[in-house]
């Protein structure tokens, strides 16, 4: 189950232009960190995790 999906904070990784972009996955089990090396990739993994999320708590009554 996940428990927090987030951008990685700004306070602790300043992005460079070729500096990798992260999403993070904080579930029950530990943190699963995912590396993007370009904006589109990014773009979509987030969109796409961000959409699958909300579809799973909408069916979660059954």
């Amino acid at each position: 189950i996940i428990v927090d999906l987030h951008s990685w904070p700004q306070e602790e990784w300043v992005k460079e232009e070729d500096s990798p972009s992260l999403i993070v996955l904080e579930t029950e089990e530990g943190i699963i960190k995912l590396e993007m090396n370009d904006d589109a990739s990014y773009k979509l993994w987030s969109m796409t995790i961000n959409h699958m999320l909300m579809l799973s708590s909408s069916y979660g009554g059954y």
